[in-house]
């Protein structure tokens, strides 16, 4: 890949990161952990100091990504606050925005630099946790963040999907069978014409051909539970992406 190439690739890592408040030190680590045990999975005859040259990673940090066990999640911080927050709350489920045991003073204690205690007002109130019920004083609703369920479905799927797709994509840069997936794009359509060609696309796949997947689907379903098996199975899915150029 060119520079350019990797430089759209980290965009999309860029926007994964900002859009779900990962903290960048707990990002790196992980990264490392990743690299390293891919890397020793795909390549399992090369050498420490290969896999060292073939990651990026000094030989001290590769041992230490090997080494170490799975990252587990760290405490979102806006969490820990919040939970704080709820437990240095009045009787009447207030809480003083500034001053001794203020909503300020709490935050300054709980946030990395990453956050500033403004900043951590801003996402609570969007999140509907705490309510700006007088000018010296914060309503806390609730102990926890309310992450509804489709956006915990959503991330769940962006993760398989978006991990397979890459498989995908490197399986047939150097295979011609193009059994996993295959990609039919153009340069410089209009995009007058490019918007009637989507429509045109959706309404194909959304009453004909995802229709018909729906059915395979079904009696894939139906036969999986003939099988009187206790084993649980993998995910098995089918996606279509449709892409236009920035």
């Amino acid at each position: 890949m060119t520079k350019q190439e990797f430089l759209r690739f980290y965009e999309s890592i860029a926007k994964v990161i900002c859009s779900n408040n990962l903290d960048q030190i707990e990002f790196v680590k992980t990264l490392r952990y990743v690299l390293a045990h891919e890397a020793s999975s795909m390549f399992p005859n090369k050498t420490q100091p290969e896999l060292s040259q073939l990651t990026g990673l000094s030989r001290s940090q590769l041992n230490s990504a090997l080494a170490g066990g799975k990252p587990v999640e760290s405490t979102n911080k806006l969490s820990a606050l919040l939970n704080q927050l709820w437990i240095s709350k009045d009787e009447d489920g207030l809480i003083k925005k500034r001053g001794e045991n203020s909503f300020y003073e709490i935050a300054q204690s709980i946030l990395s630099s990453k956050y500033s205690p403004k900043t951590a007002e801003n996402e609570l109130l969007e999140f509907d946790a705490i309510q700006d019920y007088s000018t010296d004083c914060f309503l806390v609703k609730s102990r926890a963040l309310n992450v509804s369920e489709n956006i915990s479905n959503a991330n769940e799927l962006y993760s398989i999907a978006s991990d397979r797709l890459i498989e995908t994509f490197l399986h047939n840069r150097s295979n011609s069978d193009k059994r996993y997936q295959n990609t039919i794009w153009e340069d410089g359509i209009h995009p007058k014409i490019a918007a009637e060609l989507h429509q045109n696309i959706f309404k194909y796949f959304k009453d004909e051909v995802f229709t018909d997947l729906q059915v395979m689907f079904d009696q894939a379903v139906e036969d999986t539970q003939k099988i009187k098996s206790k084993k649980t199975y993998p995910v098995y899915g089918v996606s279509v992406f449709e892409f236009l150029e920035k």
